[in-house]
Formats: structure tokens, sequence, C-alpha cells
């Protein structure tokens, strides 16, 4: 069995050829895996980030609503006195 040489050049290339493209295209599938990984922790990270966030803000906006209610609340009652002491005075 002797192939002749330029044959087994070009059977050789083709092969080469095929190994080299596969390894590419391993390396950006890898590339493309790591990239993902990476991307999916730090998305993590930043959400957990803004979930902390949302928490402290929602208390923030509990404490003012109470101050503010309550201010509110007393600005009613005192409305309220003073019409009732006008009321009073014009009987």
């Amino acid at each position: 069995m002797d192939t002749p040489p330029k044959i087994l050049l070009h059977n050789l290339l083709y092969v080469g050829i095929a190994n080299f493209l596969g390894m590419i295209i391993c390396y950006f599938i890898e590339y493309t895996a790591r990239r993902d990984f990476i991307l999916v922790h730090l998305y993590q990270e930043e959400r957990e980030k803004v979930a902390a966030v949302n928490q402290k803000l929602e208390k923030r906006v509990k404490e003012r609503r109470e101050v503010w209610e309550a201010r509110t609340k007393a600005e009613i009652e005192q409305k309220n006195k003073e019409t009732e002491a006008l009321m009073r005075e014009e009987t």
C-alpha cells in the first residue's frame, strides 16, 4: 500500500485544517461559557445590592410617611380645634 506523497500531503492538510478549526471552535465555546458564568455571578451580586438598597429605601419611605401622617393629623386636629373655637365664639 504505497500512497503517493501528494495524496498523503493533501490528506494531512485536510486533517490539520479540520483539527485547527475544531480547536478554534472549542476555544470560543469555552470562552463564551466562562464569560456567561462570570456575567451570571455579577448579575446576581448586583441584584443583591439592589435588593438591599430597595429595603433601605422602603424603610426610609415608611419612616417619612409615618412622620408626614403624624404631622398631617396634628395639623387637622389643630384646624378642627380652631374651627370649633371660632364656632363657639360666634354663638
